[in-house]
């Protein structure tokens, strides 16, 4: 597999302006916003809500503005290859990804034996360990 584009973590900063109610603290409204607390709003309910807790008073309840908080993001995007069989590209996604055509890479775009070839190398595994342990046991009661 050919890498196309090597996989990468970002991170964002993200804001947002909360308002807690006066007789429970822990409960209220938060409104995504830019890192000075100007919300954005995306639709006529949101302005209007906003505009409430801006007065101060929600649904009869007194609301306190708490200014604005950040949290950073992370977000991580795949590497993607390029498929040794077919030419399809494939996101590195997961411990395993397959290709439509039905190979298999792992997150290192390195190519994985046929699903159906490991399923055998597993079962003849089993049966080596099987055949040991049979072999083992009947030496102790010798």
């Amino acid at each position: 597999m050919k890498i196309l584009r090597e996989g990468e973590t970002t991170t964002k900063r993200r804001h947002f302006r909360r308002f807690a109610y006066a007789d429970n603290p822990l409960q209220g409204r938060s409104y995504d916003c830019d890192e000075r607390g100007v919300p954005y709003l995306y639709s006529q309910e949101a302005v209007e809500s906003y505009a409430a807790c801006i007065k101060g008073e929600v649904n009869g309840r007194v609301i306190i503005d708490r200014g604005v908080s950040s949290y950073e993001l992370c977000v991580n995007t795949p590497a993607v290859g390029r498929c040794d069989e077919c030419g399809a590209d494939v996101a590195l996604d997961r411990f395993i990804s397959s290709c439509p055509c039905g190979a298999d890479y792992n997150l290192l775009g390195q190519r994985l034996a046929p699903r159906r070839e490991a399923e055998k190398d597993k079962a003849k595994r089993a049966h080596k360990k099987q055949r040991r342990v049979s072999k083992t046991s009947a030496r102790k009661r010798a």
